[in-house]
């Protein structure tokens, strides 16, 4: 009985193939994460500088992460991976990249471009919070394929001027996503203008 009860445990949980892995790669961190018996797919996702310090200056985020033998695509940004990095200049996004987590690049003051890639589904909650503070006049350009987009996620005190939209059907936001008070212009696809206008989150941009 005791043999078959183990069994049945395993085959409802089934053992990963291989443990995650912390890995430092051209400069950023990561965790590499398996394939499963489940069927899930390897993929690496970038993290928090792990040497004391903090990421600076132009980043560029590569499509996959080469670990021995074995390939990982970028396809997620962590929480917090970018937290506070004052000193961020710019980010150059893969168009593996599936998600982007809560706070990831929060109060990156000098970040002047948030050019995102098609592909994209999720930016998590403050992800971009008060991005450029130190400097202002931020674009911001949405991807097609954006799905959910977090509470606060572009909130800033004004400092981002032009959002581009490429979504066609846009979504409900939280009308904290940007800030209820923002100055900043948003730019829409051509005849989706009064489908942005009916929609709360939207219809704070005048």
């Amino acid at each position: 009985m005791r043999k078959w009860f183990i069994l049945f445990i395993t085959a409802l949980f089934p053992l990963a193939i291989s443990a995650d892995e912390t890995v430092e790669y051209e400069g950023l961190w990561y965790n590499l994460h398996d394939a499963t018996e489940e069927g899930s797919s390897a993929y690496a996702e970038v993290i928090s500088s792990q040497n004391g310090g903090s990421y600076s200056g132009d980043i560029v985020i590569p499509s996959s992460v080469i670990n021995g033998d074995a390939d990982y695509p970028v396809t997620r940004v962590g929480n917090d991976a970018f937290y506070y990095c004052t000193e961020v200049t710019s980010v150059s996004f893969p168009v593996s990249l599936e998600s982007i987590g809560d706070y990831a690049f929060y109060e990156n003051y000098n970040l002047k471009v948030v050019e995102l890639p098609e592909g994209l589904t999720t930016i998590g909650v403050w992800a971009f919070g008060y991005v450029g503070g130190a400097i202002g006049g931020v674009k911001v350009v949405l991807p097609s394929t954006l799905t959910s987009i977090g509470e606060c996620a572009f909130q800033t005190n004004n400092t981002i001027s032009v959002v581009t939209s490429n979504i066609i059907t846009p979504f409900d936001i939280n009308e904290n996503v940007f800030g209820s008070g923002t100055s900043a212009f948003l730019l829409v696809p051509s005849n989706t203008k009064s489908a942005y206008q009916a929609l709360a989150g939207w219809n704070v941009f005048d």
